[in-house]
């Protein structure tokens, strides 16, 4: 994923980190091209991807993050 404008990857990785209690790789850990991203780790049940989601919607301001009410959201099947 793209880190939003601002920020590097081992910022933004950090920020997540410590105030959604949510963990990201900094791209930066994969080598030069790596910058400016973060990993995600997609093995994770969906409910957690949620759950992750929901932690980062309120600091949506702060990241500098869109207001996308049309993004898709992992669900129960």
């Amino acid at each position: 994923m793209r880190v939003p404008d601002g920020w590097d990857s081992e910022g933004f990785a950090s920020f997540l980190l410590e105030e959604c209690g949510v963990s990201f790789a900094p791209g930066s850990f994969f080598g030069r091209g790596g910058e400016g991203y973060v990993r995600i780790s997609l093995t994770t049940p969906e409910e957690r991807i949620a759950e992750a989601i929901g932690r980062m919607d309120k600091f949506r301001q702060i990241l500098h993050l869109p207001d996308d009410n049309n993004r898709t959201r992992p669900t129960s099947s």
